[in-house]
C-alpha cells in the first residue's frame, strides 16, 4: 500500500494534534539537545551499523547451511560455513585473526535491504549477542570459516564478522538465519496464517517457509507471463513458483493481474499509458476481456491443487495501484466478473477475493447491485489497525473477511497481538508482517 495525499494530510493533522495534547514542559535546551543527539546517534548505529563502515578486503564466495532455508530448530546445532576469498581473485587472502558473533536481529517493513545501505534493519535498542568465537589466522586462495552454535533462544539472528585482513574493516553482518520450533508436518488448508512470498530464490524461500510451519503463501502472478503473444501459451515462469509451493506443501493465494503487452491500453495502439511516473497501466482493456477470462480458466485448471484462492489486482485504488491499475470502478467490475467466470469454470471451489481494502470494496463493488456476489470473501489490508468492524459489515452480505496484507508493526510481539485479536474477531486468514529479508538476505550476494 502507498500513502495517498489525503491520508498524509490527515496523518499530519493527527500528529500535530497529538503533539499539542501531550506537550510537556521543555527541558533545558542544551541538556535536551545533547540527550536527543545521543539517543539519535545510538539509534542510527543500531539500525544501520555498517552503513558508513570501512569495507573489508575480502568477499564471501559461498555459503553453506546445515538447515534448509536457513531455518534451524531449537533442538539442532547451528552449523554454518562461509568461504572467504580476496577481492582481487588473483591474490591469496591473508587473515591475521578476528572474531565472529551471532546477534539477535529483527526486521522492520519500510527499511528494505540494499547492499549500499548496509545493515539497515537492526532495530533492537541494544546488541543481544548470543554467541561468539575466534577466527584463526590463516591464508589461501579460499579460506573456510566454520561457525557452530548451540541455540539458547528462539528468533532471527545475524552472523557478524570482525576480520583482521589489513583493511581496518569494521564489523560486518554477512548472513542470517532463524531458530524456531519444529512445525506440524503436512499441508493444512484451514491454517489461518498467510505469509507474503517475494524474492528471486523461490525454491529457498518456499523451503524456508515450510520449515517455519507456514501453510499458505501470497504472491503476485500475472497473465503476461503465460500468454506473451495471442494464443501462445507458456507456463515455465508460473510453474517455478507454484511447483516450489506444492513441493513444500504450501497453498497459494494468487494476486491475479498484469495483462500481456498486446492486451494493455495504448495511446494510438503503441504508447503505454502511465498513471505514475514509473508505472504504466498493465491491465486488460475491455476488448480483450474474453482472453483474460480464458487465461483465468487455464491458470486455475492447471494449478487448482495448489492455488486455492485468488484476488483480482493488489489494491485497485482510484489513483492507481501496485498491480498496474488505473481505471474506473466499472472497468474493475468487468475484470472481476470475467476472472470469476473463468476461475469458477475450471474449479467451482476456487475462492475469489476482493478487493484489498474496505474502501475499495465500497467504491468498486458495493456501489453496483449484485457485484458482491462475484467474490466469495472480502479481502482487506489493515496496516496497524484492527478493523474488527469489517466482520459484521460484510457478514450482512454473507461474506467472510480475509486480511491479506497487514504489515502489522515493528516487532514480532505486535504481530502476535494483532493476529490473535483478528482471529478472535473471526477473520478467516491473516497475513502478518512476514518479510524474510532480515535473515534470508546476506550482505554480499552469492556469485552466479
Amino acid at each position: 500500500m502507498r500513502t495517498t495525499h489525503r491520508q498524509l494530510f490527515f496523518g499530519l493533522i493527527l500528529i500535530a494534534a497529538a503533539s499539542i495534547a501531550h506537550a510537556e514542559p521543555p527541558a533545558a535546551p542544551a541538556k535536551a539537545d545533547a540527550a536527543k543527539q545521543s539517543k539519535t546517534k545510538a539509534r542510527r548505529e543500531v539500525m544501520a551499523p555498517a552503513q558508513n563502515a570501512t569495507p573489508p578486503n575480502l568477499v564471501i564466495a559461498a555459503y553453506h547451511s546445515d538447515a534448509p532455508g536457513n531455518v534451524f530448530y531449537n533442538n539442532e546445532a547451528v552449523k554454518l560455513t562461509l568461504t572467504l576469498v580476496a577481492k582481487d581473485a588473483q591474490k591469496p587472502l591473508t587473515i591475521n585473526g578476528g572474531t565472529w558473533r551471532i546477534k539477535e536481529i529483527e526486521d522492520q517493513e519500510g527499511w528494505p535491504y540494499h547492499p549500499s545501505h548496509g545493515v539497515n534493519y537492526r532495530i533492537l535498542d541494544t546488541d543481544v549477542v548470543c554467541g561468539a568465537g575466534p577466527i584463526a589466522p590463516q591464508s589461501g586462495q579460499q579460506v573456510p570459516l566454520r561457525i557452530q552454535w548451540k541455540p539458547t533462544r528462539l528468533g532471527a539472528f545475524g552472523v557478524y564478522l570482525k576480520v583482521d585482513d589489513g583493511s581496518g574493516a569494521d564489523e560486518q553482518m554477512v548472513w542470517g538465519f532463524v531458530v524456531g520450533y519444529p512445525p506440524a508436518p503436512g499441508p493444512k488448508p484451514d491454517s489461518p496464517i498467510v505469509f507474503n512470498l517475494v524474492g528471486k530464490s523461490i525454491a529457498q524461500l518456499a523451503t524456508a517457509h515450510k520449515r517455519l510451519g507456514v501453510k499458505w503463501i501470497r504472491t503476485e502472478i500475472g497473465w503476461a507471463a503465460n500468454e506473451p503473444r495471442p494464443g501462445e501459451w507458456t507456463w515455465e515462469a508460473s510453474d517455478e513458483w507454484v511447483n516450489a509451493a506444492r513441493d513444500n506443501e504450501l497453498y497459494v493465494m494468487a494476486i491475479m493481474a498484469h495483462a500481456p503487452s498486446w492486451a494493455q491500453p495504448k495511446i494510438a495502439g503503441k504508447i503505454p499509458v502511465y498513471y505514475w511516473i514509473d508505472r504504466p497501466e498493465t491491465n486488460v482493456t475491455p476488448e480483450y476481456l474474453p482472453q483474460w477470462q480464458e487465461w483465468a480458466r487455464r491458470f486455475v485448471d492447471r494449478y487448482k491443487q495448489t492455488v486455492r484462492a485468488g484476488v483480482a489486482l493488489n489494491e485497485p485504488w482510484e489513483a492507481g495501484s501496485l498491480s498496474g491499475w488505473h481505471g474506473s470502478g466499472a472497468h474493475y467490475r468487468e475484470i472481476l466478473k470475467n476472472l470469476s467466470l473463468g476461475a469458477r469454470a475450471a474449479d467451482p471451489t476456487f475462492t475469489l477475493l476482493g478487493n484489498d481494502s474496505g474502501m475499495n470494496v465500497e467504491d468498486n463493488i458495493l456501489v453496483a447491485p449484485g457485484a458482491i456476489d462475484l467474490v466469495d470473501a472480502v479481502s482487506i489490508h489493515t496496516y496497524r489497525s484492527y478493523c474488527a468492524f469489517y466482520i459484521p459489515q460484510y457478514a450482512a452480505y454473507g461474506k467472510p473477511v480475509w486480511d491479506t496484507e497487514s504489515w502489522i508493526g515493528v516487532g514480532a510481539s505486535n504481530s502476535v497481538r494483532q493476529v490473535a485479536f483478528q482471529l478472535a474477531q473471526s477473520f478467516v486468514k491473516v497475513q502478518p508482517l512476514s518479510t524474510t529479508s532480515a535473515w534470508m538476505v546476506s550482505k554480499q550476494p552469492k556469485p552466479k
